[in-house]
């Protein structure tokens, strides 16, 4: 369970999480338990499809679903927050420092 994780606090060094993010009906939890786990200095990375890849899955399914990516649920207190798209533009990567 992402919005629970059973792991006690500060106990990463790198916390990477791909994909799926954009389904979670939370992601501010979900954002905030990657935190809560992590030790300070700790590197998170959340990776995810972005609206362009959605629009692929459209031919599959016969719907896509509007992408944002949550890089304003990352706390303001966290370091060196970014957003960039890779994958040639199929995906986003968020990436921040906990202090």
């Amino acid at each position: 369970d992402a919005l629970s994780l059973p792991y006690k606090d500060g106990v990463f060094d790198v916390v990477f999480h791909l994909g799926a993010i954009n389904l979670f009906e939370d992601k501010r939890m979900a954002i905030s338990e990657m935190i809560r786990v992590s030790k300070p200095g700790t590197h998170i990375v959340i990776a995810d499809e972005t609206e362009k890849a959605g629009r692929l899955f459209r031919i599959f399914t016969g719907e896509a679903e509007k992408v944002i990516p949550p890089v304003d649920m990352v706390p303001q207190e966290m370091k060196n927050i970014s957003l960039s798209t890779i994958w040639k533009g199929y995906g986003y990567l968020i990436e921040f420092d906990v202090p």
